[in-house]
């Protein structure tokens, strides 16, 4: 009984990870409209960045994913969370194509920490039990996190200032790292 009460414990939190990782995931795309007007970008500019971001996060997942073996995944997991919610916190500071495409890399860099480590950590703790469970109930939180990006992003952008989604993230970020 134990045993299973660590696993869901260790289960929420993966799950709080996903929503949120999947979340910022989302934010950005969401987000190109108006940093295509307000930063003169062209179309070339934005494929740039989401191709060579989505580019590699293919290779670092697979070099994460190498790494965890050897490594503490736990802390590998707190490391892309925290790296996850600084790249927030830098991103209303872009200039233009550069910086966005910087941060872009290292948004997508942080954010290839959870999928090889969040996911194999929920394999080895339900290997034995409700595996299949385990795997939809975190899946879910991956979703409903870009669910809540694309319902709240744009309005909050338009409201608000496109700034304050960044930071309602990074809020959510620590406050899950925390948690």
């Amino acid at each position: 009984m134990t045993q299973m009460k660590n696993n869901v414990k260790i289960l929420s939190m993966v799950c709080l990870f996903h929503l949120f990782n999947d979340g910022v995931i989302s934010l950005v795309p969401l987000l190109f409209p108006i940093f295509r007007t307000l930063f003169d970008l062209s179309y070339s500019q934005i494929g740039i960045i989401t191709g060579t971001g989505l580019a590699f996060s293919l290779v670092t997942q697979f070099l994460i994913g190498s790494i965890s073996d050897k490594r503490n995944f736990r802390s590998l997991l707190l490391t892309g969370m925290s790296l996850l919610v600084l790249s927030l916190l830098l991103f209303p500071a872009i200039q233009g194509f550069t910086t966005l495409f910087i941060l872009f890399i290292l948004l997508r860099f942080s954010a290839s920490f959870f999928h090889p480590l969040g996911i194999g950590l929920i394999s080895r703790r339900f290997k034995k039990d409700r595996l299949d469970w385990a795997m939809g109930i975190q899946s879910a939180f991956g979703d409903l996190g870009v669910f809540i990006a694309m319902v709240s992003t744009l309005f909050i952008a338009e409201t608000i200032g496109w700034e304050i989604p960044f930071y309602i993230w990074a809020i959510i970020g620590m406050s899950s790292i925390l948690i």
